[in-house]
């Protein structure tokens, strides 16, 4: 494959789980970047995911975590490729 291609792979999600987070400034100050804080994780199990998260008091919503497998074609048969 030439440039930016790449082949494509059909998946089965198997379970979708957001992830959401809080963050704080370093306490040491020397700069403004914030870091997750240990421990204020939530995980939060969707049935869908249309895209938006919804709002969770004091914490951020940072990204999923999703379990999936390859279908069926995908595991026996040929790799469709986007051109």
């Amino acid at each position: 494959m030439a440039g930016n291609a790449h082949a494509s792979t059909r998946l089965r999600v198997l379970t979708d789980t957001e992830v959401h987070c809080r963050y704080e400034v370093s306490p040491d100050r020397t700069s403004n970047v914030r870091h997750s804080v240990p421990g204020a994780i939530e995980l939060v199990p969707v049935r869908e995911a249309d895209g938006w998260a919804v709002t969770r008091p004091h914490v951020e919503f940072s990204g999923c975590i999703v379990a999936a497998e390859r279908t069926a074609e995908e595991q026996g048969g040929p790799v469709s490729r986007d051109r």
